[in-house]
């Protein structure tokens, strides 16, 4: 025997089909024929992008019904983990995310949300972006100037 491969078993039928299943249950199909896969915990990570600024304002996920809710809604609806529930972001906030397009990433493992935001105020609308402490630089631009 080969030390650089392992001989497979031959799957029956109906375990092929039950693999077949499962990965389709992982799915979420749009009407373009494009899809996306949920990990095994049935979320699907999604960013969030201002589309004026082009900031990316937070690291979400969804489930299906999340997804579904924001497909149907236009506005952004997010899975919290903590309290393993639905939520409308920004919602408390004073802001309301309205999703203007979504884009899926070349592993169809991810989502790009691009979303225009209304906000109540303008203090609201200049603090909005999840990622705000600098961790480290490590090319500074000004510097080759």
């Amino acid at each position: 025997m080969s030390l650089f491969f392992r001989r497979r078993e031959v799957e029956s039928d109906s375990e092929s089909k039950e693999k077949v299943q499962k990965r389709s249950q992982n799915r979420f199909h749009f009407e373009n024929g494009q899809h996306v896969s949920f990990n095994s915990k049935g979320l699907l990570p999604v960013i969030l992008q201002d589309t004026e600024t082009r900031d990316v304002l937070h690291l979400g996920y969804v489930d299906r019904n999340a997804l579904y809710a924001t497909l149907e809604t236009g506005q952004i609806h997010l899975y919290s983990r903590s309290k393993r529930e639905i939520q409308l972001f920004g919602d408390g906030k004073g802001e309301i995310f309205h999703l203007v397009e979504a884009k899926i990433d070349r592993t169809r493992l991810c989502l790009l949300l691009q979303v225009y935001v209304k906000a109540e105020t303008h203090q609201l609308k200049a603090n909005r972006s999840s990622f705000e402490k600098v961790v480290f630089t490590v090319w500074d631009q000004q510097a080759e100037e």
